[in-house]
């Protein structure tokens, strides 16, 4: 049994929460200073060959939602409070989110696959997300590229002065104001539709240490930003 979708008013106040936080996102965003570039060849990649799956670091989606926007592009969130805040704040700036059920006995990638247009050509998931493990790549998003002929994209941000919310799990970053913010993508990577259970252990530690190095080469492009 799933669990009963949110009554209207607490609809309504995610509405309105996701709201004040889009519009306070949309002004603080607009002090950066942004280095995008790498969004050039992500765009490249979707128009060419399969879809694909991109993958961040919760810790690291803050920035990334205004700085990506202007695509067509879905994103995976759940059903719940908090779940339909970021649904909101997606729908502002133009994204489409899917929210998966919250627990019971639903499958979800099911759920997914079903949500997922025709023709689109770009997803979004957090991999470590909603709750952790910090940096653990669940099997969710391997089998939801598997099962729907999705390759996978890593894709980062790193940005300077920021603050880090420490005693969060996901070590949540924020760019303060004026803050340069870099983005960068990694190395696509194709994942078989067919996965026995003695590769996805192979393949999550393949993702997360592709993600890992898209985090360095963002630190790099930022570095290499400041020099010149």
């Amino acid at each position: 049994m799933t669990r009963e979708p949110l009554p209207l008013h607490r609809r309504l106040r995610a509405w309105t929460t996701g709201t004040v936080i889009s519009l306070l996102l949309l002004g603080w965003m607009s002090l950066w200073r942004r280095n995008a570039e790498a969004l050039k060849r992500m765009d490249a990649m979707a128009e060419t060959g399969k879809p694909i799956l991109i993958v961040l670091w919760h810790g690291k989606y803050f920035p990334l939602l205004s700085m990506v926007r202007g695509r067509d592009i879905a994103i995976v969130t759940n059903a719940s409070f908090r779940g339909h805040v970021v649904a909101r704040v997606c729908r502002f700036f133009g994204y489409s989110p899917i929210n998966i059920p919250v627990s019971g006995r639903a499958n979800k990638l099911e759920f997914i696959k079903r949500a997922i247009k025709d023709g689109t050509r770009m997803v979004v998931i957090v991999p470590d997300g909603p709750l952790g493990p910090r940096h653990v790549v669940k099997t969710g998003a391997i089998r939801l590229a598997a099962e729907a002929g999705f390759d996978i994209l890593p894709l980062s941000v790193a940005s300077t002065p920021k603050i880090i919310l420490d005693k969060r799990w996901d070590k949540y970053e924020i760019p303060k104001p004026f803050a340069r913010v870099a983005i960068e993508v990694g190395e696509r990577l194709e994942i078989p539709a067919d996965i026995s259970g003695t590769t996805m252990e192979t393949l999550q530690e393949t993702v997360a240490k592709a993600i890992l190095a898209t985090d360095a080469k963002a630190e790099e492009t930022l570095e290499n930003w400041k020099k010149s």
